[in-house]
């Protein structure tokens, strides 16, 4: 890898950090991972280049020692493997939110559910364009019937269980 690429300005160089993940954990008290909260627009195209993105700068994140909570529309499972991919293993983990379509369109207050099925919205998820649930999350909360506390306590408990947080 060149110090700067061709495109780039000459005032932009390459930084080679002292300052390790590891360090930064330590310091942080809890190590860093993505967990990756599904959610239910964008082209096909267009849905799979913003997950990539947002993958690449969750990464970054991540590296840097920070929990990372995404909650994006990703309805396709190819993309968020995808961004497991971009990781080691066990520094992804994908939360399922698992609700009926129902329960969603009945908390729906800015009435895109309303809109996706009379037509003016198009591609919408769960509606006129696919979700691919999660076959095997690393967590799944039933965020349709379950209070929302549980659903966090849940999550935090994911969390101590793979050593992402430590307990006081």
């Amino acid at each position: 890898m060149s110090e700067q690429s061709p495109k780039a300005s000459s005032n932009v160089v390459w930084h080679h950090a002292t300052i390790t993940r590891a360090r930064r954990e330590a310091q942080n008290g809890h190590r860093g991972a993505i967990l990756w909260f599904t959610d239910l627009c964008f082209s096909a195209e267009d849905r799979v280049e913003n997950i990539r993105r947002i993958g690449e700068v969750a990464k970054l994140f991540m590296e840097a020692g920070v929990i990372v909570l995404t909650a994006f529309i990703s309805p396709f499972r190819a993309d968020r493997e995808r961004v497991r991919g971009m990781v080691e293993h066990g520094d992804f983990i994908e939360v399922y939110c698992d609700s009926p379509l129902a329960v969603c369109e009945a908390r729906d207050v800015k009435g895109m559910y309303k809109k996706a099925r009379t037509g003016e919205i198009a591609e919408f998820t769960g509606i006129s364009s696919p979700y691919e649930a999660p076959e095997n999350p690393e967590l799944q909360v039933d965020t349709g019937s379950t209070e929302l506390d549980q659903c966090v306590r849940q999550v935090l408990d994911g969390m101590l269980l793979r050593g992402i947080l430590k307990r006081a």
